[in-house]
């Protein structure tokens, strides 16, 4: 998929939030406020609350108090935001508009990992998006169980986990969705009858994986397919980027138990083609069936790879757009 003008506000309030993360205006508790004696007080631009405080003023803890935001480390927090900003803004500028968007987003994670030093901003969305999957993990399995279908019952499941996404800026009520959606809806159109039919006993299986808290529900979608048969290999990331899980989380949510386990070897917010080790565009050539999660590796894939299978959910206008779809609608597609 190429990028489009409209990509640019989101890319931008990606950058943002990942920004604030990185580089909060809060000093760790046991760093030293810079001395700035002699300095001329700057005065401070509004960029929105801090984080930190703005939970601890809102659960009434300690927190903002543990973590004292001064005036010279928010002022220099803020150039360190703004200079990382304005080097994604010069790349953006020299942008080929034939890039994918994940593909255009890793100079943003990697700008950010290079000049912050800090490896993974959503660490602790992460953790906690894989903790609240596993919790719901136990009813949703014992769901897919009484299923009429189960391998489309745990395929529909795990497309919900979609929606943890913290790149698109928008709220999804996903546990609502756990409840409302109907499976049956994700087998019209015929793909699924497609799919089912090519994921039969000894079918080599690949399934790309996408967000935290989504590869927890994953298990349930893996489970299905070696109860049939398949040979399944479960792909993430090479680093940490967005909230996008790594092997790391891939262990924390017991998908290493069930199947192998690779590294894309990408460092996008979505399988990028010129961005993946040679081992895993090979594996992608030999497999039976390549099933990607999420929007963004059907971004970064559907060109590439047309004859793959998507199940993501159209988080973006600029995705529904292009598919036809309400925004928000599940998807299950290949050529």
């Amino acid at each position: 998929m190429r990028t489009s003008l409209e990509c640019l506000p989101c890319m931008m309030r990606q950058a943002l939030r990942v920004l604030h993360l990185a580089v909060p205006d809060t000093l760790p508790a046991d760093a030293e406020a810079p001395d700035t004696s002699g300095q001329p007080a700057a005065p401070l631009r509004a960029e929105g609350p801090c984080p930190p405080c703005t939970e601890a003023e809102r659960t009434g803890t300690g927190a903002a108090a543990a973590s004292p935001c001064t005036a010279s480390t928010a002022r220099a927090a803020h150039a360190r935001r703004e200079a990382i900003a304005k080097r994604f803004m010069e790349r953006v500028s020299r942008l080929d508009f034939a890039e994918s968007p994940p593909g255009v987003l890793r100079h943003l994670y990697g700008m950010v990992r290079e000049e912050t030093g800090v490896a993974d901003p959503y660490a602790v969305e992460k953790a906690a998006a894989n903790a609240r999957a596993l919790e719901l993990l136990p009813g949703l399995r014992e769901r897919v169980r009484k299923a009429e279908d189960p391998l489309l019952t745990a395929l529909h499941l795990s497309v919900i986990g979609n929606y943890l996404d913290a790149g698109t800026g928008i709220e999804f009520d996903w546990e609502g969705a756990l409840e409302r959606e109907q499976s049956r809806d994700l087998a019209a159109g015929g793909t699924y009858a497609r799919f089912s039919q090519k994921v039969r006993q000894g079918a080599g299986v690949v399934v790309v994986g996408d967000n935290c808290g989504e590869i927890a529900l994953d298990t349930l979608l893996v489970s299905e397919l070696l109860r049939k048969g398949c040979n399944v290999t479960y792909a993430v990331r090479d680093v940490p980027v967005l909230n996008d899980a790594t092997l790391e989380d891939a262990d924390a949510v017991g998908m290493t138990a069930l199947c192998r386990v690779v590294s894309s070897g990408c460092d996008a917010p979505g399988t990028v083609a010129d961005r993946c080790s040679p081992a895993f565009l090979t594996l992608l050539a030999r497999a039976d069936v390549v099933l990607a999660k999420g929007q963004g590796n059907y971004e970064g894939m559907n060109t590439t790879h047309p004859d793959a299978f998507y199940a993501f959910k159209a988080k973006c206008p600029v995705i529904a757009r292009e598919l036809s779809v309400p925004q928000g609608t599940t998807m299950f597609r290949n050529a």
